[in-house]
């Protein structure tokens, strides 16, 4: 993260570091590809805010983090708290595992993280010969996925 000129102090990189690390773990996807979603979402700032309203590290719309945390029990106290990035990655990478679990494909699944789940069925049911949704945002965090691949050890 220190390559990518993220603007957070010594102390905030690391805890940053590990919130993806554990956060990967607890929910079996590779940090590797957290790590490109959020280069891809946010260019790793905190408190960026998408003209639909998503905010953070992750781009979560404060609905869906609302309905995630009432879902697992996670703490969430309202938009203002996706700008915390702990939350907003806890929240985020069990999105992400499982749109992942439900879609049975990496590029499926960022496809719906990127357009919504119910947007992303209906594009997905009108595809043939299981073919996977193509988005230029679906592109790039799997070019930067392969590099993190190629360039970070797996865990």
């Amino acid at each position: 993260m220190k390559n990518k000129r993220v603007e957070l102090d010594h102390e905030a990189l690391h805890d940053l570091a590990n919130t993806v690390q554990r956060a990967a773990m607890d929910n079996n996807v590779d940090y590797r590809l957290v790590l490109a979603l959020i280069e891809v979402e946010s260019s790793y700032r905190h408190d960026a805010i998408s003209p639909d309203g998503s905010r953070g590290l992750m781009q979560l719309k404060p609905a869906t983090a609302q309905a995630i945390a009432r879902e697992t029990d996670m703490s969430y106290n309202g938009s203002s708290d996706l700008f915390d990035p702990r939350t907003n990655i806890r929240i985020g990478v069990y999105f992400l595992s499982k749109l992942i679990d439900e879609f049975k494909s990496i590029r499926k699944a960022l496809y719906a993280y990127n357009v919504g789940p119910t947007r992303a069925k209906k594009k997905i049911g009108r595809l043939s010969n299981n073919r996977e949704p193509y988005s230029n945002f679906t592109r790039r965090v799997m070019q930067a996925f392969q590099h993190n691949i190629s360039a970070l050890p797996a865990f």
